[in-house]
C-alpha cells in the first residue's frame, strides 16, 4: 500500500520536527500496511528555487536514512515535493526535478480560494504537455472555493489523479461529505499528509477500514490497487532527473 503525500522529511516544513518523529510516523505507517511512502514536503517558488529546495529536502532526507532504525528498512522512502501552483509554470523547465523521485509523478497545491480562468488554464496545459501525471493534492478542501463539480470531472478527463486526504474521511464533521465525494467518482487516491504524531497523524489504516464498512470490501481493495497500479506503471519514468 502506497502514501503518495506525506511530511515525514524533518525540519523542511511544517511537517515532522525531528527524525525521531519521523521514525514514530513511519513506524505507524508500517503498522497500517503502508509499504511505500511519497516524503512530499512543501515547495513554494516564492520561497526557494528547485536547486536550492531540493539540496534542503535530500540533504535532510538523507539524514533521516541514517537514523532509520533495522525494521523501517524494508519501507520504500521516495522524496518528492507537494508544489504550490505559480503564475508561469507551465513554462518552468524545472518542474520536473520536483516529481516523486523516480517517477513522473506531480504533486500539485492549488490555492485555498476561487481559481482565476488563468489559473484553470495553466492546469490543463500542464495536463495536456504530457511531461508529467498530475495527483491533485487533498482535492477535498477545493470544493468549498470552486462549486461547480464540473470542473473536476474535466480535470480527471484530461488525466488528472484526485486524491484525498485519510483525516476527510475519519473527521466526524466530513466524514458524510468525503462519503459522498468516493461515491460520486471524486477521489481516485487517498494519502495520510500526515504531519506529526499529535494531530496531523498517519491514518490510513483507520479511512480504509471505514470505507470497507460503508462502501465495501471491494471499494477499499480498488482504492489500494489504484495507488499500486499508478505507482507502478509511472515507476522508473523519466522526469529530469
Amino acid at each position: 500500500m502506497i502514501d503518495f503525500h506525506s511530511h515525514v522529511i524533518p525540519r523542511v516544513d511544517d511537517g515532522s520536527r525531528s527524525s525521531a518523529m519521523s521514525i514514530d510516523m513511519l513506524k505507524a505507517m508500517k503498522s497500517q500496511g503502508l509499504s511505500t511512502v511519497c516524503c512530499t514536503p512543501h515547495y513554494y517558488a516564492s520561497q526557494h528555487s528547485p536547486e536550492h529546495f531540493l539540496k534542503m529536502r535530500d540533504s535532510a532526507f538523507e539524514h533521516l536514512l541514517k537514523k532509520l532504525p533495522e525494521d523501517l528498512k524494508d519501507i520504500s522512502l521516495l522524496p518528492g515535493a507537494e508544489v504550490l501552483y505559480f503564475p508561469g509554470m507551465a513554462e518552468s523547465e524545472e518542474l520536473e526535478s520536483l516529481c516523486i523521485e523516480g517517477t513522473d509523478l506531480f504533486l500539485l497545491e492549488m490555492p485555498f480560494r476561487k481559481w482565476s480562468e488563468r489559473e484553470i488554464n495553466e492546469v490543463f496545459m500542464l495536463l495536456r504537455s504530457g511531461r508529467f501525471k498530475i495527483i491533485l493534492a487533498h482535492t477535498e478542501r477545493y470544493f468549498y472555493y470552486q462549486k461547480d463539480p464540473q470542473l473536476f470531472r474535466e480535470l480527471q478527463f484530461e488525466g488528472m489523479v484526485l486524491q484525498s486526504n485519510a483525516g476527510f474521511f475519519l473527521n466526524r464533521w466530513t466524514k458524510h461529505k468525503a462519503l459522498k465525494l468516493f461515491d460520486g467518482g471524486f477521489v481516485d487516491l487517498i494519502s495520510t499528509d500526515a504531519h506529526n504524531t499529535e494531530d496531523r497523524v498517519p491514518n490510513m489504516g483507520a479511512a480504509l477500514e471505514l470505507i470497507e464498512l460503508r462502501c465495501g470490501k471491494k471499494a477499499a481493495e480498488a482504492l489500494i490497487k489504484g495507488g499500486d497500479t499508478l505507482l507502478f506503471r509511472h515507476l522508473n519514468s523519466t522526469n529530469g532527473k
